[in-house]
């Protein structure tokens, strides 16, 4: 996945994220059921686990990214 625009903002007066977590997983796993979990683990750090960052003092991942990394997620097996 491409992070380098988390660098680079483009609005006057922003600044850029300094910290970008990866996670990098199999793309497919000879158990189906780890197969599943990493898939469930994935799906909810772009989901619930967004909730309450922006309380903390964090940026929840933009919807236009969030995409890009289900459909990734998705193709995990």
């Amino acid at each position: 996945m491409d992070t380098f625009s988390f660098y680079r903002p483009t609005r006057a007066g922003s600044y850029p994220i300094v910290l970008v977590s990866c996670e990098i997983v199999c793309s497919k796993y000879p158990d189906p059921q780890v197969g599943a979990a990493v898939k469930a683990f994935l799906q909810s750090t772009i989901g619930s686990g967004q909730n309450g960052l922006a309380d903390n003092g964090y940026i929840p991942v933009p919807a236009s990214f969030k995409s890009r990394l289900s459909a990734a997620i998705d193709a995990i097996t």
